[in-house]
């Protein structure tokens, strides 16, 4: 059984989609998160991009320590490349960073 790499939008739709859950079950339902589509698209149809930095839109319902910040940075990194290796196949590219925009 042979199966046809997901496009670029389903590769975003899918990352966001458990983004959001894997985040919201490690540290609470107050967050919700979206990949900033702009980039997301911009690193995947760019030749030769080597920056491979990700820009994530993240809103808590409660005040965030610094700490906290940076815990959930280091976890969207990892998770993001996690799900990057298991929907782009053929064309995965290490994330390097993940920039946050505190809604």
């Amino acid at each position: 059984m042979t199966t046809e790499p997901a496009t670029i939008n389903e590769v975003y739709r899918i990352s966001n989609m458990i983004l959001s859950k894997m985040l919201k079950n490690k540290f609470g339902s107050q967050y919700s998160v979206r990949l900033n589509s702009i980039i997301f698209f911009s690193n995947r149809l760019t030749i030769l991009n080597s920056k491979y930095v990700e820009q994530v839109s993240i809103k808590s319902l409660k005040p965030m320590c610094f700490e906290e910040l940076q815990q959930v940075q280091k976890f969207l990194l990892s998770k993001l490349n996690t799900i990057l290796i298991c929907t782009e196949l053929d064309f995965y590219n290490e994330v390097r960073e993940v920039k946050m925009c505190i809604l």
